[in-house]
């Protein structure tokens, strides 16, 4: 589903200095596969995570998804790829507060140019599958920040992703929510769904297929569990 070959990714700093994030990553992603990325602050493993999910441009190398290679694709050719077939979660939710759960997670089906009743009948199946199927016309600021991540979950699997990438998606969360939310992302695994996951925590990466960790912008372990 997913190939990287020889990564790197630099940034400048002040327009001068520049500064080497990922250093020559290659690596391949099966598809169905549920993949963690590991490492400490500043390893390099969420600009990784933004190269394999078109969100950022590599300095250089290639990315390669779905048979697909992004260096081929115009800046609207992969915009308009990730809508149709990337689905992303992050730790902050992103889901706009004036909306309510369904509104939220009817945007990528509206993006598609979806009616806004079918947009309607895919968001609710969303909220049901994350358990959230009571809470359509909830706002935000009544929910608390579990359910909103599960909002966020149900908006970025709403188009039938092929690839769901998560960021820290536990980050905010306590326990009892962040297991509520990494069973939510196992059974959508167990259901065919690709996913590439972004986590501080070693018991959650185990709850995964396959583990990378990273340090310095290498990796430096990569192993099944």
């Amino acid at each position: 589903m997913i190939e990287i070959k020889n990564l790197i990714k630099n940034y400048k700093q002040n327009g001068t200095v520049e500064t080497k994030v990922l250093k020559g990553i290659s690596l391949t992603v099966p598809n169905g596969q549920f993949l963690s990325i590991i490492g400490p602050s500043g390893s390099g493993k969420s600009t990784l995570l933004y190269q394999m999910s078109l969100l950022d441009h590599p300095t250089g190398g290639e990315v390669i998804i779905d048979n697909r290679s992004a260096n081929k694709m115009s800046s609207a050719e992969r915009a308009r790829f990730r809508l149709e077939n990337i689905g992303f979660v992050f730790q902050d939710y992103a889901i706009l507060p004036e909306l309510t759960a369904r509104e939220n997670v009817m945007l990528p089906s509206l993006a598609l140019g979806l009616s806004r009743s079918y947009a309607e009948k895919i968001a609710d199946t969303s909220l049901q599958k994350v358990g959230l199927g009571e809470r359509l016309h909830s706002l935000p600021s009544n929910l608390s920040g579990g359910e909103q991540q599960r909002v966020s979950i149900a908006r970025a699997i709403s188009h039938a992703p092929k690839l769901l990438f998560a960021d820290e998606p536990t980050a905010n969360l306590d326990s009892a929510n962040s297991k509520e939310v990494m069973n939510i992302l196992i059974d959508l695994n167990n259901a065919g769904q690709t996913i590439v996951l972004v986590t501080h925590e070693e018991e959650y990466a185990r709850m995964t297929h396959r583990t990378i960790s990273m340090r310095d912008g290498i990796i430096t372990d990569d192993k099944m569990n």
